[in-house]
């Protein structure tokens, strides 16, 4: 029982800090975040910060995404950066002729 109280009240606690950021306009939403994590991050989209206040919250109450998680995430970031076939270093916007022709 003395578990599901708690559970509960963290669960109440995390819903008043998310409910918090609502009235948070960009400067209140940066101060928020240096308080707690250090410097802020340069967006402007005031949305998109409350989102990922929100989002940080929550993975603290609740234990984040698992290691497995983290390390598939990573894994994509990986390949994602990772050059395409037919990239070119002095080109980067445009794809080697061997991508576009299979003639070239």
């Amino acid at each position: 029982m003395r578990d599901d109280i708690n559970q509960d009240q963290l669960i109440s606690d995390v819903e008043a800090q998310v409910r918090s950021l609502e009235r948070m306009n960009l400067a209140a939403l940066r101060d928020f975040w240096r308080a707690r994590w250090g410097a802020a991050p340069t967006l402007r989209a005031v949305e998109l910060l409350r989102l990922i206040i929100a989002w940080r919250i929550q993975a603290a109450a609740e234990g984040g995404l698992g290691a497995e998680v983290r390390g598939e995430a990573s894994r994509q970031v990986h390949a994602a950066n990772s050059e395409p076939a037919g990239w070119h270093p002095a080109h980067p916007g445009i794809l080697g002729r061997a991508a576009h022709c299979s003639h070239w």
